[in-house]
């Protein structure tokens, strides 16, 4: 490429052999995005579940996908006021590139480049998403900041010394089980100076552009308040079923 950019193009079928199924010429062509960038390039890292998509990957195939309110704000704000390249890193199999790209596009965010795991990949998020860091790391020393909302993606993130955001999601239905569960993963975490356990892309902006912090206590203490009073609730239903049953007796 002559210079630093981004460099789209398309792929697709211009021709095909005798021999080949007539129905191959109905492969729609494909984007490719060739990003160039000085060695120093800044980067940083999104998840795209619960991270930029406020919903798993089923809504994006249906098309009932929302992006995660402020996300894509956030990124390109980074990108205008301090430079920063975006590497959206997924865990999602690779055969849904096509359709993680296309909504990517649709909603407006930042260009960047997808990377996305081999069905081998799949039993071991946090494995796969540290290798790709590390690798990363050694093209551009300067990729810095990790988003994402597992705590695999926040170990994998600190493994590779990134400043690490983790916007933890608790499944719809959570009761104070899992409350519980997700406060210890996080309190769990390995000690990182970088480490901020956010609800969501204003807090995220806020620690990045005026030096907030959001310590994982903070939110473990917050957590663990929402599950006792998830807890107390419980008992209580618990408590009005037995009384029902009394009365049916």
């Amino acid at each position: 490429p002559p210079t630093e950019g981004n460099y789209p193009f398309t792929a697709k079928i211009v021709d095909l052999p005798d021999s080949v199924a007539a129905d191959a010429d109905k492969i729609e062509s494909t984007p490719i995005l060739v990003m160039t960038r000085d060695k120093q390039a800044k980067f940083i890292v999104i998840d795209l579940d619960h991270t930029v998509v406020a919903s798993s990957f089923s809504r994006v195939l249906t098309f009932g996908a929302k992006p995660m309110p402020r996300a894509k704000e956030v990124l390109e704000r980074l990108e205008k006021d301090l430079d920063y390249n975006t590497i959206y890193l997924t865990h999602r199999p690779g055969l849904m590139t096509r359709k993680s790209k296309d909504w990517l596009v649709e909603n407006g965010f930042p260009q960047g480049p997808l990377l996305a795991a081999e069905l081998s990949d799949i039993p071991n998020n946090e494995g796969y998403k540290a290798d790709q860091i590390a690798k990363l790391k050694e093209a551009y020393p300067n990729t810095r900041i990790g988003v994402g909302d597992k705590i695999g993606d926040a170990r994998a993130y600190i493994r590779n010394d990134l400043a690490t955001f983790l916007l933890p999601h608790l499944k719809e239905g959570a009761d104070a089980k899992d409350m519980y569960e997700l406060a210890k993963e996080i309190e769990d975490l390995p000690a990182h100076e970088d480490l901020y356990v956010v609800d969501d892309w204003r807090e995220i902006e806020v620690a990045i552009f005026n030096e907030v912090r959001f310590p994982t206590i903070t939110y473990v203490r917050r957590l663990r308040q929402r599950a006792d009073e998830q807890a107390a609730r419980e008992d209580r239903d618990d408590d009005d079923d037995d009384d029902d049953d009394d009365d049916d007796d």
